[in-house]
């Protein structure tokens, strides 16, 4: 076995041993014997966002369906909507259209139950964009861009949130994918709405995501993880709960953006970019300990 490869999986042992211990303990539908069931399930979900990182969706997607398991018996609609949302976007990933859809609509059955007075939240505009996402995965592009022009109708109200900007980061790569297509896939007629707002572009579209997902992390967690070696910020980051399961997600698709910034670059001939953007990706993927998503990008 090749000795990076051979590292990684070394890694990765202590994350899947957890999620054994978890699955042991979750076999049966009592509630766990835990200090905080709640926490419990955040650290479940790091665990899920880690294993995406680390290049194992299967092992991630395990980890998901134990948080979706938890929170259903802590009657926390909110978190399991989230979870499933999670599911559903690795589906997607992964080929597999149906199951994140079925994944996706139990996620808007759980988003029924919670009661929201100030207009839509980010996580039903995340369930739409997923309905967008599928529909571009399945081929269904004239059902898809409704959607996602209504995820952009709502992400351009300048609402000021970490949650709100990380959605508009994922709606900026949906469109990427959309503008990517061509006409005969995606005529004028459905491109005009979301050219409309200034994404003309596959690149500029993942571009304008890249440099919110930095954003946001620089205002997370400080300045020294990405793109600049300057030290941490002021701010002091608290380690632990929704915050920790939000820069866990943060960095895995930081790291996902980069390498599709690499691969559209490269297709459109910008070669010097596209390596640019690659060696940003390798010295992330290093401090990460995520070498095994940089191996797959350079072998695309």
């Amino acid at each position: 076995m090749d000795i990076t490869f051979y590292f990684l999986e070394e890694l990765c042992k202590p994350l899947e041993r957890a999620l054994e211990e978890w699955s042991a303990l979750l076999r049966t539908h009592a509630l766990p014997s835990v200090r905080n069931p709640k926490q419990t399930c955040s650290s479940i979900a790091v665990t899920a966002a880690l294993f995406k990182l680390k290049g194992k969706p299967l092992k991630a997607l395990e980890a998901y369906q134990l948080a979706i398991g938890l929170s259903r018996q802590l009657a926390d609609a909110h978190g399991c909507a989230s979870y499933l949302c999670q599911s559903t976007s690795l589906l997607l990933d992964m080929g597999t259209p149906e199951l994140a859809l079925a994944q996706l609509e139990q996620a808007e059955l759980c988003l029924a139950s919670v009661k929201t007075a100030d207009g839509p939240s980010s996580l039903s505009m995340l369930v739409i964009l997923l309905k967008a996402q599928y529909c571009y995965s399945t081929g269904q592009v004239d059902r898809g861009v409704p959607h996602l022009c209504e995820v952009l109708k709502e992400v351009n109200k300048q609402r000021q949130s970490k949650s709100w900007y990380l959605l508009r980061a994922r709606m900026l790569q949906t469109c990427s994918s959309y503008l990517s297509l061509d006409t005969a896939a995606l005529p004028q007629a459905q491109r005009s709405p979301i050219t409309q707002h200034g994404l003309n572009s596959p690149d500029a579209a993942l571009y304008e995501s890249l440099k919110l997902l930095c954003s946001l992390l620089v205002a997370l967690v400080g300045k020294g993880l990405y793109g600049s070696n300057g030290s941490s910020s002021d701010m002091h980051f608290i380690d632990h709960g929704d915050n920790l399961v939000l820069k866990w997600q943060l960095l895995s698709e930081l790291l996902n953006c980069s390498m599709k910034v690499v691969a559209v670059r490269s297709s459109c001939g910008a070669v010097n970019d596209a390596r640019l953007q690659c060696l940003e990706a390798l010295k992330l993927a290093i401090k990460l300990q995520a070498l095994s998503q940089y191996v797959h990008m350079v072998e695309g």
